[in-house]
């Protein structure tokens, strides 16, 4: 209703002359829905690739990893001595063993 008042008002202003114009309202094509469906899989094959990259270990990482760390004024314990040291208050060395 709107586009008819318009389409008077203009009517008015020019006098009463108004071009012949025809408008043709075609329904979209049907591409478009195709297309999305498509780029809606190359998305989601793009993610897949991305969490196989990330959580798989892609290009040849393999189950086992390796970290070898050399840190400096950290030397392994002495053969024999305990990797801990012992609670407070017990002695350092064990007692002779008695006869």
């Amino acid at each position: 209703m709107r586009r008819y008042a318009e389409a008077i008002s203009l009517y008015i202003h020019f006098g009463g002359h108004m071009a012949d114009v025809q408008i043709s309202n075609t329904p979209g094509s049907t591409d478009s829905g195709s297309s999305s469906w498509v780029w809606a899989i190359v998305v989601l094959v793009l993610l897949a690739l991305v969490a196989w990259f990330v959580f798989g270990g892609g290009m040849g990482g393999g189950d086992e990893t390796n970290i070898d760390i050399n840190a400096p004024g950290a030397n392994p314990p002495a053969s024999g001595a305990p990797a801990t040291p012992p609670p407070a208050g017990t002695p350092a060395t064990p007692p002779p063993p008695t006869s």
